[in-house]
């Protein structure tokens, strides 16, 4: 009956290491992503080219296409 806390114990283990090394993986990813990429304007709309009734029509139906 002592075997079975080794047992557990390897088993946690086997499962805690792999987890731990795929979020550190995963933290150096999302790292590399933000330094890459910038968050997008809450507003897309320049003087150039002002958010329209047409525009967002367009958008919409780009986006829900069927």
């Amino acid at each position: 009956m002592v075997k079975h806390p080794l047992y557990i114990a390897l088993i946690t283990a086997a499962f805690t290491i792999p987890l731990m090394a795929a979020a550190a993986e995963e933290d150096a990813l999302l790292k590399q992503a933000q330094e890459i990429f910038q968050p997008l304007p809450k507003d897309m709309a320049t003087a150039e080219f002002p958010i329209t009734r047409e525009r967002v029509e367009l958008g919409r139906a780009l986006f829900f296409d069927p």
